[in-house]
């Protein structure tokens, strides 16, 4: 399965009082198919997550067993219920 090489430092940028932005930076090292399948399991989370940077380069230049997966990742935060309901449709 996937490994996860690296986790960075969370960092908040706060950029109202509804609505926060976490950025994160990861490495992993996998099969082709283990990283496929992160990325797909990222796509269906919940807090919604969105690329910032994403590399895809083998681990071995003459080997492409491993893929190594490094980026940065962002999730939008949102604390406020109207920010919410707007964002959702729900209030106009």
């Amino acid at each position: 399965g996937l490994k996860l090489q690296n986790i960075g430092n969370a960092r908040l940028t706060k950029i109202n009082e509804d609505m926060s932005l976490m950025e994160i930076t990861i490495e992993a090292k996998a099969s082709m198919e283990d990283i496929a399948r992160f990325i797909s399991e990222l796509y269906k989370a919940n807090p919604r997550f969105y690329w910032r940077k994403c590399v895809l380069r083998p681990f071995n230049p003459r080997d492409a067993k491993d893929i190594v997966l490094s980026g940065t990742l962002n999730v939008v935060s949102l604390t406020g219920d109207s920010v919410a309901k707007v964002l959702m449709g729900e209030e106009k």
